[in-house]
């Protein structure tokens, strides 16, 4: 009964259920349709979302491209650092080990600097922070090098927790790479609004 319930209800309510891939990126539809994205819907676009984990997508033409060449755009498991720390998929060095918000908390603690402020404190200039945000953009930016070997991309969207923690850093810490690099708007509303246009039929997923 549980498999058939969607042509059930389908015949008892009419109700048309979208039916998404959630490794395939109803976040950058959202973005792309109906928030930071719209300016660059017919471009190559790739989205890093940077929250307790890495997320990834890829779109081109305003549809989301998910193949084996692009590693169906797990951008948080590419590999930073071959002799890094393992990784809860089972690889070494990955990208969400070192560009998460929960990465960015353990690494700024072993070096005794305060997590929660860490971006006040980049901004006022504490030189410590500023060494250690420095590092994390070289990440960053490493991490966006690899993406456009498997993914060519005319913009990067990134959102997720850490991107709105970064507040007013955002722009410093993001600029400066030789593609745009654009801060996601629509926070954790971007899934709905990507499901959204999925069920309108307004983009394929």
């Amino acid at each position: 009964l549980v498999a058939q319930a969607p042509e059930v209800l389908d015949t008892l309510v009419g109700l048309r259920l979208a039916r998404l891939d959630l490794e395939r990126g109803p976040s950058a539809v959202g973005e792309l349709y109906d928030g930071a994205g719209r300016a660059y819907l017919g471009q190559r676009v790739a989205m890093l979302t940077l929250g307790s984990g890495v997320g990834g997508a890829y779109a081109v033409g305003g549809r989301i491209v998910s193949t084996p060449e692009n590693g169906y755009a797990r951008f948080g498991h590419i590999c930073l650092v071959p002799d890094g720390i393992p990784c809860t998929c089972g690889k070494i060095g990955c990208a969400e080990m070192y560009l998460s918000g929960r990465a960015i908390h353990r690494d700024a603690g072993a070096l005794g600097i305060d997590g929660d402020n860490l971006f006040l404190r980049y901004l006022a200039g504490d030189p410590a922070t500023v060494s250690f945000i420095g590092q994390y953009r070289e990440r960053l930016f490493a991490l966006l090098e690899r993406v456009r070997e498997v993914a060519p991309f005319d913009v990067c969207l990134i959102g997720g927790g850490v991107a709105d923690w970064m507040g007013d850093a955002f722009p410093g810490i993001t600029g400066g790479y030789d593609v745009p690099a654009v801060r996601a708007s629509l926070g954790n509303r971007a899934g709905l609004y990507g499901a959204y246009r999925h069920f309108i039929g307004r983009e394929g997923l």
